[in-house]
């Protein structure tokens, strides 16, 4: 327990530092700060808690202070979870609007297959394993399922990296199917394999191996207190686990750059007086300061008034904000925070 003490404490600890500094971003929509979309099935709706801010999305975003969206479903599959993206509405805005996207999914493809195999498949497998066809073609569905859903989630969405986690083998810790735990562990290392074959063939997707710390926790610690009694879903000890993994992979893609790290690198286009909302008086003050009257510092400053984007501040950012407050047609995001990056 040694080992999970220091997890959850580094995870209160990261948390703790965020809000002490006073870092805090309101939750409505439109307002600055880092979007991060949680997908995929049970594991990533935090089922089975008792309190749903113990799940492994709240603890990353509250350590990180991001806007949280989760459209994570019980039950769903990767088909299921490739008809969300498609098709619901919802989910479809909270990709598009994503900085960062974690998507949990392929546990329910194998427990749905156990679950409805025939007596004669069941055997086979008890007897072939990797080797039975009913095997194979899982595998090969998977990983047409996964590759489908990195394609349409790029496609929504062409920069936010996606962390695709693998999956933690929890049968070990079920009476119902420990029979299957090391047909689950064979099939470990090929559904990495496809994971890792996703990465190479998709820009900006990234491994996070929720499998390989579950394993190294069952060994170190002797025991499965990081599942839950239901013998599938994580505890709130596997959720700081997964969040933990999932907080590594995202300091690493800040450290690269891929990840803006605050709110304060964004700013409101067309906020000429920096009261935070657009008004008459924002194109007055690009008025004033094309007339000489007034004066900008700095690169910040010169993107909140360079409202139609051209490079350059005039009186046509003037116009372009009177247009937008008409209702009149002018640069659409004009009125919207913008990333800005310092280089």
């Amino acid at each position: 327990m040694k080992k999970l003490t220091r997890i959850i404490s580094l995870v209160l600890a990261i948390a703790t530092l965020v809000f002490c500094s006073g870092t805090a971003f309101a939750s409505e929509e439109g307002s600055p700060g880092i979007y991060f979309a949680v997908l995929g099935d049970s594991i990533a709706s935090g089922y089975g808690l008792r309190n749903t801010l113990d799940c492994y999305g709240a603890l990353v975003s509250e350590a990180k202070s991001y806007h949280l969206t989760n459209d994570a479903v019980p039950g769903h599959t990767t088909e299921n979870l490739l008809w969300v993206i498609f098709n619901s509405a919802t989910a479809r805005k909270s990709i598009k609007r994503a900085d960062v996207i974690s998507v949990s999914i392929c546990g329910n493809d194998l427990i749905q297959f156990l679950t409805k195999a025939d007596t004669p498949t069941l055997l086979e497998i008890m007897t072939k394993g990797m080797e039975t066809s009913a095997i194979k073609e899982l595998l090969e569905e998977t990983a047409f399922n996964l590759g489908g859903i990195c394609t349409e989630l790029r496609a929504l969405n062409p920069n936010a990296p996606i962390i695709l986690q693998t999956q933690y083998n929890p049968l070990y810790a079920n009476p119902q199917y420990s029979t299957f735990a090391s047909l689950a562990e064979e099939l470990a290392p090929a559904l990495k394999d496809i994971f890792e074959t996703l990465c190479k063939e998709h820009g900006n997707v990234y491994l996070a191996d929720v499998h390989a710390v579950f394993d190294d926790y069952y060994k170190t610690e002797g025991n499965y207190d990081i599942i839950q009694a239901d013998g599938i879903h994580p505890s709130e000890a596997g959720h700081a686990l997964i969040a933990q993994v999932l907080l590594e992979k995202i300091n690493e893609l800040e450290e690269a750059g891929l990840i803006p790290r605050s709110a304060d690198l964004y700013y409101l286009l067309g906020d000429a007086d920096g009261n935070t909302r657009l008004s008459v008086s924002d194109a007055t003050v690009i008025q004033k300061i094309t007339a000489g009257l007034l004066s900008y510092v700095g690169d910040l400053a010169k993107l909140c008034l360079d409202a139609d984007e051209n490079g350059s501040v005039n009186i046509k950012d003037a116009t372009a904000i009177q247009k937008h407050l008409a209702d009149l047609p002018s640069n659409p995001n004009i009125g919207k925070y913008l990333p800005f990056y310092e280089y």
